[in-house]
């Protein structure tokens, strides 16, 4: 049963490089093909509810680290699709699954220091029993290179 208009997920914002909350175990999870193509089937119908919450301010307000460069940042009208989703981590009892994305796949913003790359990640998790997004997470994240 796909999410409604009445049943949207919260979208919950994580300051930069914490982890979102909940207790999930990594580690590799096996879903049938239906399942991976009705959370795809979710996911998309809540493409105009992500949009409308996640924007430029909502980033800045999760943003420790190049506040200034956050304060020009615009999201290309694709962002939504250039962030990757897989199942990365699952609840004890399999029902919930998390769905994430390398941080190096996450959708690129603005650097304080040219070794410094940081991303846009999301953290979707699946309920597998009600066959919806229960809740969405989004945070930012990055590393040095040298």
């Amino acid at each position: 049963m796909a999410n409604t208009t009445d049943t949207l997920p919260p979208i919950v914002f994580v300051m930069e490089t914490e982890t979102p909350p909940g207790n999930f175990i990594e580690r590799s999870i096996t879903m049938t093909q239906a399942e991976l193509d009705t959370f795809a089937n979710a996911w998309q119908q809540l493409k105009p509810h992500v949009l409308a919450h996640v924007k430029p301010d909502s980033l800045l307000r999760i943003s420790r680290w190049a506040v200034a460069e956050m304060k020009a940042v615009t999201l290309s009208s694709a962002w939504f699709e250039k962030i990757p989703l897989r199942p990365i981590a699952s609840s004890a009892d399999d029902r919930l699954v998390r769905f994430a994305q390398f941080k190096e796949e996450g959708y690129p913003l603005p650097s304080h220091h040219p070794l410094v790359f940081r991303r846009l990640l999301l953290y979707v998790d699946y309920d597998r029993h009600a066959q919806t997004i229960a809740q969405i997470f989004v945070t930012i994240s990055g590393w040095v290179e040298e």
